[in-house]
Formats: structure tokens, sequence, C-alpha cells
């Protein structure tokens, strides 16, 4: 049974990553419909069919939803993300496991990254934004913005979390 977990959790994951991003692009919301279930029979399927030990065990998985759930809350509290993303990430870090999280958290910061990037540009907005982050960093109080950007970041979250089991499964 301990060799049907890998299986499960891969399904598991894909079906909540392309469920959310699909969501995320429609309607600018991670459904804790897709997420709360995820993160749970994530942590199911790892002490059902493996136990506490190991790396698909029970154990990884509550420690990778917590470092998921942790390394959003701040950007959550902040207003930089939605509470959906930050469900999403906690579940991603039960179905991942401690052991991949941190991988994925990197790919995804840098998908993230990227994202902001390309869409900034495409709204002529590199200039202003760089001096916000400028400002933000010498601790000087914003100037007005004119328009506030939204970015679906679930997507980011999807692209990196594809990204680092793509790399961690690539035959280099």
């Amino acid at each position: 049974m301990e060799d049907l977990a890998p299986v499960l959790l891969v399904l598991l994951l894909a079906a909540g990553l392309g469920t959310s991003l699909v969501t995320d692009l429609r309607s600018r919301l991670i459904l804790d419909v897709v997420t709360l279930p995820m993160l749970g029979l994530g942590l199911a399927i790892r002490g059902a069919l493996v136990g506490w030990d190991g790396p698909l065990g029970l154990a990884s998985g509550l420690l990778g939803a917590g470092v998921g759930l942790g390394a959003f809350l701040v950007p959550a509290w902040r207003g930089g993300i939605g509470m959906g993303d930050v469900k999403l990430a906690g579940a991603v870090g039960a179905v991942l496991g401690v052991e991949r999280i941190f991988a994925a958290l990197l790919w995804i910061a840098v998908a993230g990254g990227l994202f902001a990037f390309a869409v900034v540009a495409l709204r002529g907005r590199v200039r202003s934004t760089l001096r916000g982050i400028a400002r933000t960093i010498l601790l000087r109080p914003p100037v007005q913005a004119t328009e506030r950007i939204y970015l679906p970041y679930g997507v980011a979250i999807v692209a990196g979390t594809v990204a680092s089991v793509a790399l961690e499964v690539a035959p280099w």
C-alpha cells in the first residue's frame, strides 16, 4: 500500500492545482472547497498508507503544511495576497511534505516575481513600481498610487510547484 501513496499524492496535487488555477484566473478566488480537502486528503493518504515516519509519512506532511502556511501568512496579513493563496500553499505543503516544500516555495517566489514583472511591464508601470519598492526599502511613506495592480497569485503557486516537482523528477 505504501507504493500507492506517491501516485495518489501526485494525482491529488494535479487535481488541486489545476482546479485552483482555473478558479483563480476566472474569478480571482482560490476555493476552500478545493484547498481544505486537498490538505486533509494529503495528510490522510500519508497517515493511512505510510504511517507517521519517513519522507511520505504523516509527520512530513504536517510539517510541510505548516511551512507552506507559515510562508504565506505574513504577506496575507499585510494585504499582499489572499487567504486562498495561504491555504493553497498549506495544501501543497501537506502533499509535498517538508522535504519538498522548501524547493517549491523557492520556485513559487521565482514564478511570482517573473509574473509580477511581466504584468507591471505590460501595464507600463515598471518605473513607478521600482520607485515604490525603493521608498518601501528606505522606510519612506508611499506615494499615492494611481491604481493598484492585482495578480492572481495562484498562477505563481501552480507554476512554481509544477517547476519544483518537474525539476526533481527530471533525469538530468
